[in-house]
Parts: C-alpha cells; structure tokens; sequence
C-alpha cells in the first residue's frame, strides 16, 4: 500500500473517529451487546432497532477507548443500518478489517474487532443457542 492510500485510510478513521456515525443510546434497542477489553480499558456497546422483518432499521454505539476501537464502532453501526440482519449476522474478523480499511497490527486489530465482538454479543442469544 503506498503512502497516499495509508493516508486516504487514515483519514476515514479520523473522520470516524471525530464525526461519529451512530454514536449514542437507543431508547427502542430490540438486541444490545456490550464488550469490555480487559486489558487495555477499552469497552464497545452495540444496540440495534430491528423491525418485524428483520431489518436494522436503526443502530448505535457507546464506546470508551481508543480512536481505533470507536471509530470501528462507527463504521460497523453505519454498515448495519438497512441491512436484513441475517445477511450481516455473520460478518467475520476478515470483512470487519476491510471495513476499517486502515494497516493495523495484529494488536490494534484486537482494538477494531472490539465492535465486532460486541455485535456478535447483540446478536447472539445469551446461552449460545439459536
């Protein structure tokens, strides 16, 4: 990747990062995940409005850490919103990197799956079943 396109990636996240999309709480959250990381403080909270049909109609996030991990947090509700939630239910590690679209080491991509995880919370019931 040259320079330029690590700069263009760069400035996505920054504008994630100072213009949050979705950032917030749901008064009406029919799922709602939360994740806390541990070792470095960080902590993502997911909430999604969900219709009858199965649409996301509305998605929001709460996060405390660093500019990786809210501005994945961003990315991901802005990726949700009008999706069928079964066709985005399963997004993986792999999808939820090129989403970021930014270079990170495999210790900052713990930072950026943060969101993810916290999704896969919201949208897994709590004893593992379906």
């Amino acid at each position: 990747m040259s320079a330029d396109e690590q700069s263009i990636y760069e400035e996505h996240v920054l504008r994630h990062f100072e213009e949050p999309h979705g950032r917030g709480v749901l008064a009406n959250a029919t799922h709602q995940g939360r994740v806390d990381n541990p070792s470095c403080g960080d902590s993502v909270s997911i909430q999604l409005d969900v219709d009858s049909a199965g649409i996301v109609c509305q998605a929001a996030f709460t996060a405390r850490g660093c500019v990786i991990s809210q501005a994945a947090a961003s990315m991901l509700v802005e990726h949700l919103e009008g999706k069928p939630l079964p066709s985005v239910a399963d997004i993986s590690a792999q999808q939820m990197l090129g989403l970021f679209r930014a270079r990170l080491t495999p210790r900052r991509q713990q930072c950026c799956l943060l969101a993810l995880q916290a999704f896969h919370a919201c949208v897994s019931p709590p004893d593992g079943r379906s």
